[in-house]
């Protein structure tokens, strides 16, 4: 995402400031040669207008145009954060922002495995968060889920409003807070005791069934589903 060329305006306004500039050491060598029939009085005066006129013209380029993207950005994202993790995915919260047009924004999400970076994090392209993430309404609580994530990692996430296409000239916001978790361990095997149970039709007995990872630790907070299967298949 790279700044556009500069709006018509300021592009006039810099041609101005290259004449007048020229016309300004124009007036300088005037002055070293006496036989022009121009009075040293007349040539101090015209030298003082053009300096005017050539420090009015750099201030106003040196403001930025009220057509140029930056000048209306996006506001910032204040308060990202990381609503819930599974051992692969992470579900992230934060408050919708205006695109700097009263609209509401679109966002570029990035992640990291190390310390945030923006310009070398990895854009979220899996999930409910990869970009563009679509706005829905300035204010809003916008929860999106990051996908293919590796277990027992820590991760790091940033976040950009923008206003635009991604893939041309858009106009972006100040990034917002990082926030930081990491995913759960991965469910290496599940143990369900007892083991096996011979009963006749009618019967029914409790199971209990122990989650664990792939050092033998026990996992707690796993949902289990139960699956039925006729006697014989």
């Amino acid at each position: 995402m790279t700044a556009g060329p500069p709006a018509k305006d300021v592009l006039a306004a810099r041609r101005v400031l290259v004449f007048t500039i020229g016309s300004l050491l124009l007036g300088v060598v005037l002055m070293r040669f006496r036989s022009f029939q121009i009075t040293r009085r007349l040539l101090r005066a015209r030298r003082a207008v053009l300096l005017v006129t050539a420090v009015t013209v750099l201030v106003y380029c040196a403001k930025e145009s009220p057509n140029d993207p930056n000048v209306t950005r996006p506001k910032a994202v204040r308060d990202l954060a990381v609503a819930a993790t599974t051992d692969s995915a992470a579900t992230l919260s934060f408050t919708e922002v205006d695109d700097g047009l009263g609209n509401t924004a679109s966002y570029d999400i990035r992640l990291s495995s190390s310390t945030m970076s923006w310009t070398s994090a990895t854009r979220v392209v899996k999930g409910t968060c990869a970009a563009p993430v679509i706005g829905v309404s300035v204010n809003a609580k916008h929860l999106c889920t990051v996908l293919e994530l590796l277990p027992s990692t820590g991760y790091t996430f940033q976040v950009a409003a923008f206003r635009g296409s991604l893939s041309q000239q858009a106009a972006v916001g100040p990034l917002s807070n990082v926030a930081s978790a990491s995913t759960a361990a991965a469910v290496a095997a599940v143990a369900v005791s007892p083991p096996a149970w011979s009963g006749t039709p009618g019967q029914t007995t409790q199971l209990t069934a122990a989650v664990k990872d792939a050092n033998g630790n026990a996992l707690t907070g796993r949902t289990l589903s139960r699956v039925s299967r006729a006697a014989g298949s």
